[in-house]
């Protein structure tokens, strides 16, 4: 599934664009080269999102059938590989 949207505000005359793919199919979606989606971080991981704009950015990783401190320790590891 491809999705779009579209955020208008009148008050600022600002526009936010913002697009995605969901699908289970990896090949689908293009990773950087320096990212291995086979690590074994996540190997439970059900959900990736990154997101980015003029004011800030985000990554969101969601774990299933993983412990709070698992997924603490599997998501920094990961924000680590994707910020070197």
């Amino acid at each position: 599934m491809e999705t779009v949207m579209i955020d208008v505000n009148c008050t600022t005359a600002s526009v936010s664009v913002g697009c995605g793919v969901i699908s289970n199919n990896t090949e689908l979606v293009h990773f950087p080269a320096g990212i291995n989606m086979n690590a074994a971080e996540l190997l439970n991981t059900t959900e990736v999102r990154v997101g980015f704009s003029t004011e800030g950015s985000f990554l969101w990783i969601v774990f299933n059938n993983t412990e709070v401190g698992g997924a603490e320790k599997y998501a920094k590891a990961m924000v680590e590989t994707f910020l070197n």
